[in-house]
């Protein structure tokens, strides 16, 4: 049982009446057992109960019925001062016991309400200042993008350290100037005049320079590698002319396959799609191995 279903029944004035179920009267004194309030209202309901029944006594006796009629009794009777000020005095010190019995239920209630948001309020606190605590370990974006760039060059210049001397730069890397023509069917004809002998197996850096010799002028190109067949290899974009108003392009020399290729060189405007300018042939051959 709870104090809501104890009120809402009646179950105290019903216990002392002994109008409760053997069952009722269990689970109720189980309850009051370790029950204050619940004590203390039994206590303040005997009482009335007690001092109401010594009233009736003092103002209708007994006795007096036993010997007279109730009729009789009723308009013959009357009650003495003594009786009437001791009923008046018994009344007032019920109805002072059951408004402090009714104040302190109140009391009681208030007193859990302010506990209750007292202990909502501590955990609403406990969660901002969890929730402000992550926020100050989280790391600062500009830090977090420092570290990683710091991250970055240690790794590079790791690798760079650990890279050999004979690695770290190469000399008298080849250098070749292809010719230029404009239509792609005479390419293959003219790959003859751009034929470059290198070893295929090496990784060696080889140069191609472009020139742009009375070329349409474009601030960017693009070049696409095709092989003899059509089929694309590579785009690569962002070349830009040097002082001689040539492109250059550098490939190591283990790319290429021997067969015929085909360097197609397109203007990059800065809106539209890339123009075709020229075509550069060129044919790789393999590098006989002198025994």
């Amino acid at each position: 049982m709870d104090h809501t279903f104890i009120e809402d029944n009646n179950i105290v004035d019903r216990y002392l009446m002994k109008k409760l179920t053997e069952q009722e009267a269990a689970q109720f004194e189980e309850h009051f057992i370790d029950c204050e309030q619940c004590l203390e209202q039994l206590e303040v309901t005997a009482n009335f109960r007690r001092a109401l029944k010594l009233v009736a006594a003092e103002i209708a006796p007994p006795e007096e019925q036993s010997r007279r009629g109730a009729s009789v009794a009723w308009l013959n009777f009357r009650p003495s001062l003594a009786a009437f000020v001791y009923c008046a005095s018994a009344l007032l010190v019920i109805s002072s016991v059951v408004l402090l019995f009714l104040d302190n239920r109140n009391l009681r209630r208030e007193l859990n309400r302010i506990s209750n948001e007292y202990n909502r309020q501590q955990a609403q606190l406990a969660q901002l200042k969890e929730a402000e605590e992550r926020e100050q370990n989280r790391p600062d974006p500009v830090r977090r993008l420092e570290d990683q760039s710091n991250r970055r060059q240690g790794a590079a210049q790791a690798e760079a350290a650990s890279v050999a001397p004979s690695e770290s730069y190469q000399i008298n890397i080849p250098v070749f100037v292809l010719s230029a023509v404009r239509e792609a069917a005479r390419s293959a004809s003219r790959s003859r005049d751009n034929e470059i002998i290198i070893s295929t197996v090496s990784s060696s850096w080889i140069v191609f320079s472009l020139p742009l010799e009375n070329e349409p002028e474009y601030k960017t190109y693009q070049v696409r590698l095709l092989k003899e067949n059509g089929r694309p290899l590579l785009t690569i974009r962002g070349l830009r002319p040097d002082k001689d108003n040539a492109l250059t392009i550098g490939f190591r020399s283990n790319y290429f396959r021997p067969g015929d290729y085909l360097l197609a060189l397109e203007g990059a405007p800065r809106e539209g799609r890339p123009v075709p300018v020229t075509n550069y042939p060129l044919r790789i051959t393999e590098k006989t191995v002198q025994k």
